[in-house]
């Protein structure tokens, strides 16, 4: 018996979920992946972007495309100040940014299995909330 998936996620939001993870996972130091002989921590080019971070924000984009979102639906309507959705859909893929461009930043959270996990965990928690997880 093959289970359905709930209305609110399509089959790319389902598929979109394990690489999103998989790129935080990776990018955050946490755990490695090699697929074809290419470490998913190695960069793009010469960009300096990883491969993990490439296919989170990817992932990431492809939810936020194909669900047709905008931020004002992660704003609580009763105020004007900023909701923890909104600071979460918009704060994860900058942190991911960041922590891709400044070593400072990237030692930190790849250096603490504690900073590396909750950092893994609000990107992924990001990835859900676009998704309609």
């Amino acid at each position: 018996m093959i289970s359905e998936l709930p209305e609110s996620v399509s089959i790319n939001d389902a598929a979109g979920f394990p690489v999103a993870a998989l790129g935080a996972v990776v990018a955050t130091g946490i755990g490695s992946v090699t697929l074809f002989g290419h470490d998913l921590a190695g960069s793009v080019a010469e960009v300096g972007i990883s491969i993990a971070a490439a296919l989170y924000i990817i992932s990431f984009l492809v939810a936020w495309i194909t669900n047709d979102r905008s931020l004002d639906e992660f704003r609580d309507g009763r105020s004007d100040d900023r909701d923890l959705e909104e600071i979460l859909v918009l704060g994860a893929p900058a942190l991911l940014l960041v922590h891709e461009f400044v070593p400072e930043v990237a030692s930190a959270v790849t250096g603490d299995v504690y900073i590396g996990s909750t950092v893994a965990l609000v990107l992924v928690g990001a990835y859900a909330l676009v998704a309609h997880y």
